[in-house]
């Protein structure tokens, strides 16, 4: 099993609690930046599949728009309601002056 980096953005690039969709491998994902640590996590809402970047980031959880959904960025975990869907994350690291997505085949 191999390891690759996708770079997402320039260090300077992403914007506080401001949410970037980058497409990988056919895949939608969410960058966003938060207290200065970035994350990366799938747009689509386990829930019921409604775009996360429309939703809003509130301290380190993302709450989607459509029903109110809160997933923690740290562990994916569904904070809102308890015990619903995790979301999907993706390790996010910096490489080269650049946020890059790890990427495991």
């Amino acid at each position: 099993m191999g390891i690759s980096y996708v770079p997402i953005a320039e260090l300077n690039e992403l914007q506080e609690k401001e949410m970037k969709v980058v497409t990988i491998s056919g895949r939608d994902i969410v960058v966003t930046l938060v207290d200065g640590k970035p994350f990366a996590f799938d747009r689509t809402c386990p829930h019921e599949a409604a775009d996360l970047d429309w939703g809003m980031i509130h301290r380190r959880t993302v709450i989607c728009d459509e029903h109110g959904y809160a997933f923690d960025l740290e562990s994916g975990e569904c904070t809102q309601p308890p015990g619903g869907p995790s979301l999907p994350l993706h390790p996010v690291e910096e490489h080269d002056g650049k946020w890059c997505v790890r990427i495991e085949s």
